[in-house]
């Protein structure tokens, strides 16, 4: 028995509408969005799947979270997930 296939359309305005610097990351970290006014809730996930970090606020306060914490990751690959109310974003970055 064979599951239904979904096709999935990602929009080319979703992918530039946010972005992480540097990456690799060592100490700081800067998420940028096209909207900085815009309300996010959202997730840190790690390579195991686990999520280590909830989020919400703007993007500065994300950006201010994200910092307070990022001196206790581990090196590896993470997955930042955030949804906006109408749209959901995910991009990766690598703690060094």
């Amino acid at each position: 028995m064979y599951s239904q296939v979904v096709a999935v359309n990602r929009l080319k305005s979703a992918v530039s509408k946010i972005s992480i610097y540097p990456n690799p990351v060592s100490k700081f970290i800067t998420l940028t969005v096209s909207d900085n006014q815009q309300i996010f809730s959202g997730k840190l996930i790690n390579s195991e799947g686990r999520t280590i970090l909830q989020l919400k606020g703007n993007v500065n306060q994300v950006n201010q979270h994200l910092n307070q914490h990022l001196v206790k990751l581990r090196a590896g690959l993470y997955v930042l997930k955030l949804v906006d109310g109408k749209e959901s974003y995910s991009v990766r970055f690598v703690k060094e």
